[in-house]
């Protein structure tokens, strides 16, 4: 009891060291149960790659070639450290051959698979920036169909906010995401992506007709603005991102935008049903009924047939102009059409605050701030900005800048990506041939998800 007691004293006159040891104690020891479960979950996923990389193939089949995109500068140039930690190994386990280009620069991922060849799969290794310029650079191919029909994208999210990478791979694990990504090309799981085309309709003849491509959303106001000032309260901490809200409205008005000009026009598109006579065939020659009752009768006459077709009639609705505080262009469910929500400027400080934290959680199911929401498969936004008063937005979390009005698309399914398996595409079985397929050029194609080896087998891979 006098040792209890002198304990009990000691970590009282010392409190504070108490207090220090406590937290640095829980800090350790949480860190230490996290590395312990990343270790188990890597050490399956090594497992189970193995034993696709252990599959015997022919002597003229090749090994499945992929090529990584990676920008080192991603995760605050941990990009590389990363990738070579959870990713690489599981390729190289798998008996992938992989080829690895750097980006050094801006719109270099863009130029690369402008003229990307001779490979099974690209995987982007980055963040939404890297993607949203790959996809770019895919789009603008001159062979797109081909290339996006026979190479399939990936992503392996080394971001900050890895905005589709979330959808495909919804976790908020950054290593079990990075595993999971990588998994997906070795499982081959595939899901069709639908494209967000933004198109400058500037009058400026060397702006206009400018496309960029992206996969998830396009935002410009005051949400937007207060976010990409987070830096600024770096002395947060872990709380900078909501405290961006809270200054952004209270001491930093003056640098958002709250006021946005807009005018919105919607594509309409309606589907109208004709009716056409068509031209019947010659009548046989008109014969009389014999007897008694053809004497009083007429010769029978073939009425008109009339045939109906239907017709999909596109038009441009009158423009809508408002003052907005931000708007707001998202992918709709199916992927075959975009939502467009647009806030008001109006919003108070609870409003406002409230809004930013419920986009920090992700909870898209409650808004402080109601918006208008219009659906459509196209949109022409006017924001009157010009090339010499420029506004700025984001397209996939990427900044760009606005200089004109712009034309807003989705192009439904054009591209192939890899996917967790919740989201894998459901495969028709009426479609599929009825002959057995001709000999696979790869080994991946009806790959065993079991593992035969024992679980006590220490791996080790090369890069």
């Amino acid at each position: 009891m006098e040792k209890i007691r002198k304990v009990g004293s000691t970590l009282r006159n010392h409190w504070k060291k108490s207090v220090f040891l406590t937290v640095a104690g829980g800090y350790g020891g949480n860190w230490y149960w996290k590395k312990l479960q990343d270790n188990d979950f890597m050490r399956k996923c090594c497992r189970e790659a193995l034993t696709y990389g252990a599959t015997p193939i022919g002597v003229h089949q090749q090994n499945y070639h992929v090529t990584v995109v990676l920008n080192p500068a991603a995760s605050g140039g941990k990009a590389r450290k990363l990738f070579e930690q959870y990713s690489a190994p599981l390729l190289h386990l798998a008996g992938f051959k992989v080829s690895i280009q750097k980006t050094e620069g801006r719109e270099e991922a863009k130029e690369l698979l402008k003229i990307m060849e001779n490979c099974d799969a690209v995987l982007i290794a980055g963040g939404d920036g890297t993607l949203m310029e790959a996809v770019t650079g895919v789009m603008k191919r001159e062979d797109k169909e081909n290339f996006t029909s026979r190479t399939p994208l990936g992503i392996i999210p080394l971001g900050t906010k890895n905005s589709l990478a979330n959808t495909l791979f919804p976790s908020t694990d950054q290593v079990r995401q990075l595993a999971e990504s990588t998994m997906a090309v070795i499982r081959q799981i595939k899901r069709p992506v639908s494209v967000i085309e933004v198109e400058n309709l500037s009058t400026d003849e060397f702006m206009r007709g400018k496309k960029l491509f992206g996969t998830n959303s396009l935002e410009m106001g005051a949400w937007r603005e207060a976010d990409a000032r987070k830096d600024n309260y770096w002395f947060f901490a872990g709380l900078k991102h909501r405290m961006t809200y809270v200054f952004s409205y209270l001491t930093g008005h003056k640098e958002v935008t709250w006021d946005w000009p807009i005018s919105v026009a919607t594509l309409k598109i309606e589907k109208l049903t004709r009716h056409l006579d068509a031209q019947p065939s010659p009548p046989p020659t008109p014969q009389r009924r014999g007897g008694f009752a053809g004497f009083f009768s007429s010769p029978s006459k073939i009425a008109p047939k009339t045939e109906e077709t239907e017709e999909i009639v596109e038009s441009w609705q009158e423009p809508v102009s408002m003052e907005a505080g931000q708007v707001q262009v998202n992918m709709g469910t199916n992927g075959d059409e975009l939502n467009i929500k647009i806030f008001p400027n109006n919003s108070t400080f609870g409003e406002f605050v409230s809004e930013g934290w419920c986009r920090i959680n992700k909870d898209s199911t409650y808004s402080s701030v109601p918006p208008e929401v219009l659906t459509s498969t196209q949109f022409k936004l006017d924001t009157f900005s010009s090339p010499e008063n420029p506004r700025l937005m984001t397209v996939d979390g990427e900044e760009v800048e606005l200089t004109g009005p712009i034309r807003i698309s989705v192009l439904p399914n054009v591209l192939t990506m890899f996917c967790g398996t919740a989201d894998a595409a459901v495969v028709d079985p009426s479609t599929q041939p009825t002959q057995p397929p001709p000999a696979q050029t790869s080994r991946w194609s009806t790959p065993s998800v079991t593992s035969q080896y024992l679980s006590g087998t220490n791996f080790k891979s090369r890069i």
